[in-house]
């Protein structure tokens, strides 16, 4: 019993000390090239497709990095960013008064509906 116990040990550790193939190291190759690549696009202002993810019911729902806020975005955005409202299947924004709010990259001063449909061209992109 004890023979067998060291031949498995052993096949390991020969497992295991074994070089990675060459599909391996190019798939390894591409994973970090893609991350390298990701990680630039951000810091030469990309923008994310989601950042987070809040189920919203029927109803008003407050915007903002307040605490007390219903969807509460980072410190560095202001206390009260906007109001979101569903009802049924139109979700409408309306920003503060005095918040920055752009949608689709044009800056607003008035509420405007998002779509609920996840297809590319009916996404907008809100940001602040």
């Amino acid at each position: 019993m004890l023979r067998i116990a060291r031949a498995l040990g052993a096949v390991a550790l020969i497992a295991a000390a074994a070089p990675s193939s060459g599909a391996d190291l190019r798939y390894e190759a591409e994973i970090a090239t893609w991350r390298r690549d990701f990680d630039a696009d951000l810091r030469n202002g990309a923008w994310l497709a989601l950042v987070a993810r809040y189920r919203l019911g029927e109803g008003e729902f407050a915007v903002g990095s307040d605490p007390s806020s219903d969807v509460v975005l980072p410190e560095r955005a202001p206390r009260s960013f906007g109001r979101l409202t569903r009802q049924s299947a139109t979700v409408r924004f309306e920003p503060a008064r005095g918040a920055e709010a752009w949608v689709d990259g044009q800056a607003i001063s008035a509420s405007v509906d998002l779509s609920l449909v996840a297809e590319p061209e009916s996404l907008r992109q809100v940001r602040g």
